[in-house]
């Protein structure tokens, strides 16, 4: 079980506890069908078991733990099957929402996202840091859309992609080292590539280039659907 730094009671308790065990669920820190008991997680955290609880109802709708009435908590194990479905459905619906984004995104962030890109493919190395940077970039791609639903889905879509990349990466990683036929293509290696896609994306958004921006995004989810199928066979 992963070890938690004690988290002193705030108003915002549910929601910083939501962001620890999504962020160990995503990570591996637990494994899929894990129990996760709630006593020994607020004795770890130091919070009450109701926060704990409410965490993992969010959680539950997510789609990562299952906590069925009567039942001990348990992370949800997923199968490749959904895992090929959230990312299609990402295909069509992120760049959808970016292209009805792209002219709302406002220029100071979108200026701020190229230097914290800059300063991530320099420095960034762990697949739990990665997820942060993924996370917020993708965010800003549609999270300026006049649509509350289409938000709503993007992230537990993304959620569910984003789970299938931590427990393939080392597999995504050997496949990509076969294909470009390097020997020390590595973890950092995949990470820098991604960074670098976040990057021509990007640009074409700083242009208010809604056709290439899009492009660029579906080639850039395509990819990891191609290496979701090699994997597979």
């Amino acid at each position: 079980m992963p070890q938690f730094e004690a988290l002193k009671d705030t108003p915002l308790i549910r929601d910083r506890v939501y962001d620890t065990l999504r962020g160990e669920i995503l990570t591996g820190g637990f494994a899929p069908g894990e129990t996760l008991n709630i006593l020994a997680i607020s004795k770890q955290m130091g919070v009450s078991c109701a926060p704990i609880r409410e965490a993992l109802n969010m959680l539950t709708k997510d789609g990562l733990v299952d906590l069925a009435p009567h039942k001990k908590a348990s992370v949800a194990v997923g199968t490749d099957a959904d895992y090929k479905v959230a990312f299609e459905l990402r295909l069509m619906l992120e760049p959808y929402a970016l292209q009805q984004s792209i002219g709302l995104i406002p220029k100071a962030e979108i200026n701020a996202m190229q230097i914290k890109l800059e300063k991530d493919y320099g420095t960034v190395e762990s697949i739990t840091d990665f997820f942060a940077c993924d996370n917020e970039f993708h965010q800003l791609l549609y999270r300026y859309t006049n649509s509350k639903l289409l938000i709503a889905t993007l992230d537990n879509v993304r959620t569910y992609t984003m789970r299938y990349f931590a427990r393939r990466f080392d597999m995504i990683v050997a496949a990509k080292r076969t294909q470009y036929r390097i020997p020390s293509y590595d973890q950092i290696s995949t990470i820098r590539d991604e960074l670098r896609e976040h990057a021509e994306i990007l640009e074409s958004v700083v242009q208010r280039d809604g056709d290439t921006a899009v492009r660029r995004l579906k080639e850039h989810i395509s990819v990891n659907i191609g290496y979701m199928d090699a994997i597979s066979e």
